[in-house]
């Protein structure tokens, strides 16, 4: 089979999915990985077969560009500015999808589900399609809390009614995005039931890394839903420099702090605060992510702000 598979430019997708493709090209398989400019390298350095597509609106460097505003938002803000990319993308891929599915003639695809607007292209041209999420399931029946929520889960029916009030905040937030995905199906001949939290999943499978024993209850979901382990074969990633000249000897302290949390200056100072020695420590901080304690990033997560807009 000729499989697609959709890279996004943030590393901790980029690695998860190109090691997927290996896997599935080491089964026989022809590969090709789709992707904006920015994902390029790491394509390359995974040693598989790259398709560029929405370079126009993407073009190299943008990526970045992105994510370093996104280090300076938080709560609300952030959120939104989240969705407003995710959705930006997804006007690019409707636009471009169809091009590269042309040209390419695949067989099936796997889609990242922050490329919302690939799968509406393939349900419009009939190539079947799997979802993989590089972050928790996204239980959308209000069973459990969605994974970006800040309250723990509970078996009760209060907390469920807690949880579906977050959801329908997310939904409501995501509105633009939705609508722009019904337009594009409508305009294919294609009807959706929206009242379904999965209209715009796959049908065939829709997977995640994270291991079900570190995961909520799933028994609730679709049966296709499968919760697989890290996509990680210690394998086809580009190099990363190290300030080995920093080093002098002290205690080393690891923070892995995701592709875009780590312009959080609050979580450093955090670290910083719990050492015996933050004075010593801080000169190796400076050189940490997208941190720099002279550019102000702001502190928080967003992770409450769909649920206080339920």
């Amino acid at each position: 089979m000729r499989i697609g598979v959709t890279v996004p430019a943030p590393i901790g997708h980029l690695n998860a999915m190109t090691a997927l493709a290996r896997r599935l090209e080491s089964r026989g398989h022809e590969l090709i990985c789709i992707g904006i400019p920015d994902a390029a390298s790491g394509v390359a350095a995974a040693g598989l077969r790259f398709e560029e597509y929405c370079g126009k609106q993407f073009p190299l460097g943008s990526y970045a560009e992105r994510a370093a505003t996104l280090c300076k938002l938080s709560g609300d803000t952030g959120f939104a500015y989240t969705l407003q990319w995710i959705e930006d993308g997804c006007r690019a891929e409707l636009a471009e999808t169809p091009g590269v599915l042309r040209r390419v003639g695949l067989d099936g695809l796997v889609v990242d589900q922050i490329h919302q607007g690939v799968s509406p292209v393939a349900m419009a041209t009939g190539v079947p399609f799997v979802h993989v999420s590089c972050t928790p399931l996204m239980d959308l029946t209000g069973v459990t809390p969605l994974w970006l929520f800040p309250w723990p889960h509970e078996d009760s029916e209060a907390a469920r009614e807690r949880n579906r009030m977050g959801v329908g905040g997310l939904l409501k937030m995501a509105d633009g995005l939705a609508a722009l995905i019904v337009e594009y199906l409508d305009g294919n001949g294609i009807r959706v039931d929206t009242s379904d939290p999965y209209w715009r999943t796959s049908k065939l499978a829709y997977l995640t890394q994270m291991p079900a024993a570190l995961d909520f209850p799933a028994d609730h979901l679709p049966a296709h839903f499968h919760r697989t382990g890290p996509f990680h074969d210690g394998a086809g990633r580009e190099p990363v420099a190290f300030p080995w000249e920093s080093l002098t000897g002290e205690p080393l302290i690891y923070a892995s702090m995701g592709t875009l949390q780590n312009g959080q200056a609050d979580t450093f100072r955090a670290i910083l605060a719990a050492t015996e020695r933050p004075d010593r420590v801080g000169g190796r901080l400076r050189r940490c992510g997208r941190w720099r304690p002279r550019t102000g990033c702001a502190a928080g997560s967003s992770s409450g702000a769909a649920a206080r807009r339920a």
